[in-house]
């Protein structure tokens, strides 16, 4: 595999690269710590504040106004997963009248920051039906000054048997926070870089110190005969959350059927719990999780029984698996 930049972050580098060059030009019309009316127009990027990783507020400021009677202002939001910015223009911009001096602009991120991803945010202001942007700024889950988890992923590798081809990567969490989803997405190529199709696999949880495997099979429209390349990106939740008032009493597994007896208890009275099934190698290395969602509003309290079937999501429990437990998070 050929470990260069990727075919998608290059596309976003080129875009980020020609918007910092009009963010350069919008900035050299920021001039000034107090806007008048004949102030050039003018935006500034300012930063974000972090409550917690689903509470980030970005912020800017219009720093002129020029002679616009009115303007309208949004800080918008990207990634480098993402091609393209949000809020787009069009919509959802803040309108102001008369502003005499700076003015502060804010945007709650709208979801939970994930870990492995770079986060991009500018400032803009649209006056006489012209966009000016402010600086790009770029944070990841990591500055926010947060307690979260670390993920650290290996070099993956390609596995080609005779009728299948499997990336596997080596995870691991190097923190002492118990993770959420940990993920890697594959985009398959053939000859010439043609693009063939994407996948994804994931380990729902790691524990402190807990290492794991990610393998990702081709999903069924990629022809796997023509892969001769490929491209990885990861990503990871940063909170996990275990479901209360419900416990495992027991578990069987049978060929690749696992049934749960659980106890519910009058605190959990309506809701839905995700069951989550870890499987182990003699390591003790996480080489899969399969999950289902099971509801609990209709169980009455005490005892319920359910099934988890890791058939149904490319487990295979009878090979390589020395040990397993279900565990139940918050659905």
């Amino acid at each position: 595999m050929r470990m260069d930049i990727s075919r998608r972050k290059a596309l976003t580098t080129v875009s980020t690269t020609s918007l910092l060059s009009l963010a350069g030009c919008s900035q050299a019309l920021s001039r000034g710590d107090v806007a008048t009316g004949s102030e050039p127009v003018g935006v500034r990027t300012v930063g974000y504040n972090a409550e917690a990783v689903d509470d980030v507020e970005l912020i800017g400021e219009v720093t002129g106004v020029g002679d616009a009677d009115e303007l309208l202002a949004t800080v918008q939001r990207s990634s480098d997963r993402y091609d393209g910015w949000s809020p787009s223009l069009e919509r959802n911009l803040y309108q102001f009248e008369g502003i005499d001096e700076p003015r502060e602009i804010t945007r709650k991120y709208p979801g939970t920051i994930d870990g492995g991803v770079e986060y991009q945010y500018r400032a803009v202001i649209v006056a006489d039906g012209e966009p000016v942007l402010g600086n790009t700024k770029t944070f990841n889950l990591h500055d926010l000054g947060l307690d979260v988890p670390r993920i650290e992923f290996g070099t993956p590798s390609l596995n080609r048997g005779e009728d299948s081809v499997t990336v596997e990567t080596e995870v691991q969490n190097v923190s002492e926070i118990q993770s959420g989803r940990v993920g890697v997405g594959i985009d398959w190529f053939g000859e010439d870089d043609t693009f063939l199709g994407e996948s994804g696999g994931s380990l729902r949880t790691l524990l402190p110190g807990e290492e794991g495997v990610v393998t990702v099979n081709p999903s069924r429209d990629v022809p796997q005969s023509e892969i001769t390349d490929y491209e990885q990106q990861t990503s990871y939740g940063a909170v996990f959350e275990y479901a209360d008032g419900v416990e495992v009493i027991e578990t069987e597994l049978d060929s690749g059927k696992i049934t749960v007896t659980a106890e519910k208890s009058q605190s959990n009275n309506r809701g839905e719990v995700e069951a989550i099934a870890r499987f182990f190698d003699s390591d003790g290395v996480v080489i899969g999780t399969v999950s289902e969602d099971a509801s609990t509003s209709n169980v009455p309290e005490g005892k319920w029984r359910f099934e988890i079937d890791s058939r149904r999501r490319n487990m295979d429990v009878e090979n390589g698996v020395e040990d397993y437990e279900v565990i139940l998070s918050r659905g």
